[in-house]
């Protein structure tokens, strides 16, 4: 869990965060530790106190719609054929010289990024 974190960011301590919800400073200092899983109306209460949802509150990272799109592109890559990367990789330049020089920078570096990571 991020309770830690959360804390943190309101420049809280462990008694003051335990005292306000009306739960024993052990049980949050455990919470906190991950020795102890809270249960969920104190999850709910945790959530509503650090105002965050849920899945911020225990962890869970979604991911950002231009990262999931670019996955999604990488995996399509992965799948062509020598003769369709080509192709691919003609359409792509005909695509960046048409663009502005800002755009194009942007461009030729995401291209950099992915060819590195094939290397990888």
């Amino acid at each position: 869990m991020e309770l830690k974190q959360l804390r943190k960011k309101l420049k809280k301590t462990q008694e003051e965060v335990a005292n306000e919800l009306r739960i024993k400073k052990q049980n949050y200092q455990n919470y906190e530790l991950g020795k102890r899983e809270p249960d969920i109306e104190t999850l709910c209460k945790l959530a509503k106190y650090f105002n965050c949802s849920l899945d911020e509150l225990v962890g869970i990272k979604k991911e950002s719609p231009e990262l999931t799109e670019r996955n999604t592109l990488l995996n399509k890559i992965n799948l062509l054929t020598e003769i369709e990367c080509h192709k691919l990789n003609i359409f792509a330049d005909g695509l960046i010289s048409n663009r502005s020089d800002n755009k194009k920078e942007r461009t030729l570096r995401l291209i950099k990024e992915i060819e590195n990571e094939g290397e990888e």
